[in-house]
């Protein structure tokens, strides 16, 4: 519907969010004449609490006696948090939405110098997209064998259009003995050190490494609970294997990318991952291992190869 008083234009939508964007795009060719422009756009983090993000930007603007940046100004600053994600969406208001982008990209410099380290993309980012992006660009492949995440690190990363151009082999080996028929894990491994444990990770994927013939080899084992803790390996102890395996062309680099030489000739790193002092449910614990993973890949991809 259309109304018009006191020579403005007040349109209404239905409220089934497909139908509005159909009909809002038809419209928008129509509103030529730009009187004023909010545009908002977010940097995308992981690997940082919320309040540790704010009050590093705090610090920075306190340092250098400047406002704070999350009072009532233009851009506005407004800090977000999900689970294993933060975010901040800087809003600028101008004539124009050129005006306001620039406005925009002024702003953000200093923040994210501040917060480089954490910093893995930008509005529609995820850490799935931004991962399969360096994969395309490096024509790089990978596979996954995934224990207590049950497959949902396969998952993000095939829910993506192309998908096809970096996926090699996903396997989900729950059970001890698929792990040993499909991986090589040895029985003494489970027996003495469990499924759960630093070496059974890295069995898992230097054992995946040598039937998937992919580039990057990733393995996550680990609890995600109710049951199954104990002490020494709470709910959220996960351990992830990586091998990225040298082919003609791909340079490796060991100095500072938590890369080292396998010594089968493969470039391996196992890490803990131990959220014990949160309480988080299953599902919870799953997301946050899978997200955590994907950020070491980025980081490696990045600093490493």
């Amino acid at each position: 519907m259309f109304i018009t008083k006191n020579q403005t234009t007040y349109v209404t939508f239905p409220g089934v969010p497909c139908e509005m964007q159909a009909m809002l795009n038809l419209i928008l060719p129509d509103l030529t004449e730009e009187q004023a422009a909010i545009v908002s756009h977010k940097i995308k983090m992981t690997n940082i609490t919320e309040s540790k993000m704010a009050q590093m930007i705090l610090d920075h603007y306190e340092q250098n006696s400047l406002a704070n940046p999350f009072l009532e100004s233009n851009p506005s600053l407004a800090p977000y948090a999900d689970l294993g994600d933060v975010y901040l969406r800087i809003t600028a208001k101008a004539k124009t939405s050129a005006e306001a982008k620039n406005l925009i990209d002024e702003f953000k410099k200093p923040i994210e110098k501040i917060l480089a380290n954490y910093i893995y993309g930008y509005d529609d980012d995820t850490l799935a997209k931004v991962l399969a992006k360096i994969l395309v660009e490096k024509q790089l492949n990978i596979a996954f064998a995934e224990s207590c995440t049950g497959g949902l690190a396969s998952k993000i990363m095939t829910d993506l259009a192309g998908a096809s151009a970096y996926t090699k082999v996903n396997l989900v080996t729950y059970s001890n003995e698929s792990k040993q028929k499909f991986l090589g894990v040895s029985a003494e491994t489970l027996m003495s050190e469990g499924a759960v444990s630093d070496t059974c990770a890295r069995e898992m994927v230097v054992g995946l490494s040598k039937i998937s013939d992919a580039d990057i080899n990733v393995s996550i084992t680990g609890i995600a609970g109710p049951d199954g803790a104990s002490e020494e390996k709470p709910i959220g102890t996960i351990f992830v294997g990586i091998v990225i395996v040298g082919k003609q062309g791909l340079e490796i680099k060991t100095h500072n990318s938590g890369i080292q030489k396998h010594e089968e000739g493969y470039f391996c790193t196992v890490q803990k991952l131990d959220w014990a002092h949160r309480p988080l449910d299953r599902e919870q614990v799953r997301e946050l291992a899978v997200k955590k993973v994907l950020w070491i890949l980025i980081n490696l991809l990045k600093l490493g190869i």
